[in-house]
């Protein structure tokens, strides 16, 4: 059955990369296989990646992907135990759709339930830019994101606006300093952005960026709405503050939201 396994295999590959995940992003290379046993229980083919009767079902499988992705503890130690129970999910259950539900009936048997404690979100929040889990994370908070065309993990307020020498010259203190630039990477001054448009964006500060990208006010409150950004963005680094603990405030309503407890109908 090689031929069916490789195809399986690849189209797999395929469903991740269509997820926005890559060697680069990809955290846990053990998701792949039961994806790809889910795949050759249903014979799917490559048109399970466009197909608008596929939609409902990739949602499904995109939404367990990233949360075993980003929960920490689920690809570690007892994986060849998880994995024959997933496959057995799959072939009880996974005849018409990917059987979430209990695939997590199982994790859950052994000890690795899709649980967001407040500390584990705690965890979530400080993960940082570069880390292949952030990615993830930021693709699993906002599935509006077509991850199928080139993201960028964007610094909200830019990375060149943090250097030392002109916080400073903004009369910011040694402390202040330290402080701004120990959450200049975590997570809530990152977002994601089509790589010509982070490109675009270089280092501007977000207010006037914002404003020049989306002069319409509509717009400017979708585009903040879609984010989860507070209605005030900072112009300067001595508002970075304020900014940061609005995002991360808003990014915990939204962790609690849409992924502690997801719908999975």
């Amino acid at each position: 059955e090689w031929e069916t396994i490789a195809e399986s295999l690849q189209l797999a590959v395929d469903v991740l990369a269509d997820f926005g995940l890559s060697d680069a992003t990809l955290p846990a290379d053990s998701v792949v296989i039961p994806i790809a046993y889910y795949i050759h229980r249903r014979e799917l083919k490559q048109n399970y990646r466009t197909s608008t009767s596929h939609a409902a079902d990739r949602a499904a499988l995109r939404l367990w992907v990233l949360r075993v992705l980003v929960l920490p503890g689920i690809w570690g130690s007892g994986l060849d135990t998880l994995l024959r129970d997933l496959r057995t999910a799959i072939d009880d259950d996974g005849a018409n759709g990917f059987p979430a539900s209990s695939v997590e009936q199982k994790m859950a048997a052994r000890g690795k339930a899709l649980v967001f404690s407040d500390e584990v979100i705690d965890e979530l929040l400080a993960l940082a830019y570069g880390k292949k889990r952030t990615f993830a994370l930021l693709a699993l908070l906002f599935p509006h994101v077509d991850t199928r065309n080139v993201h960028h993990v964007d610094h909200i307020f830019p990375k060149s606006l943090f250097h030392r020498p002109g916080l400073k010259r903004l009369g910011l203190t040694d402390g202040e300093v330290d402080a701004l630039q120990a959450k200049r990477d975590l997570l809530p001054n990152l977002q994601l952005l089509e790589g010509p448009e982070n490109i675009a964006k270089s280092a501007q500060d977000p207010e006037s960026w914002a404003s020049d990208t989306f002069p319409d006010a509509a717009k400017l409150g979708n585009y903040l709405a879609r984010n989860s950004l507070p209605g005030s963005l900072p112009s300067s680094a001595t508002k970075f503050a304020d900014f940061f603990e609005a995002r991360r405030d808003l990014l915990v309503q939204l962790i609690k939201k849409t992924v502690a407890s997801p719908d999975l109908s």
